[in-house]
């Protein structure tokens, strides 16, 4: 909480929104902050939010997967059929492997990390949970590839 910080900001200011808000930061970054992809998870639970942030491009890895620009073929995570439906998706190889890749000392993929993690917060946080994912550079291509391969799970779909 950082209620103690209202004095600080003048009314009405983003700062002295951010200092009233009930909304708190319950999971930041990840195992290996200087070689993986760093995420951050907050809720709200009055207005039963929760927010996943992934940050921008920082390390030297994170560029080499943003030049890793040669497309893969993955398979449609969509189940539902419609017209002209593809079998294959394609998608850009450094974002899918930084998402998919199974990990060595986890022996798991980042994904699915970040699921469980995500699946956690929405149920403590209430049945009527409702998802926002976001980035910058590097964290908006991922949050854009989460969104998608998310938003076909039923756990996320029930959430909210």
């Amino acid at each position: 909480r950082l209620g103690f910080l209202t004095a600080f900001f003048r009314e009405g200011t983003v700062s002295h929104i951010l200092a009233n808000s009930p909304a708190e930061m319950v999971w930041l970054s990840d195992w290996h902050t200087q070689y993986e992809c760093t995420y951050a998870i907050s809720t709200d639970k009055q207005k039963q939010k929760v927010l996943l942030a992934f940050r921008g491009a920082y390390t030297e890895s994170d560029w080499r997967h943003i030049v890793d620009w040669y497309d893969t073929a993955t398979s449609n995570p969509v189940a539902d059929q419609y017209p002209n439906r593809p079998a294959n998706i394609r998608l850009h190889s450094g974002f899918h492997k930084y998402l998919f890749r199974v990990r060595k000392d986890t022996q798991t993929t980042k994904y699915n990390e970040i699921t469980a993690k995500l699946a956690h917060y929405c149920k403590i946080t209430g049945p009527n949970t409702r998802i926002t994912i976001t980035g910058h550079s590097l964290g908006a291509a991922l949050a854009t590839i989460f969104s998608l391969y998310a938003s076909t799970e039923e756990r996320f779909i029930k959430c909210g």
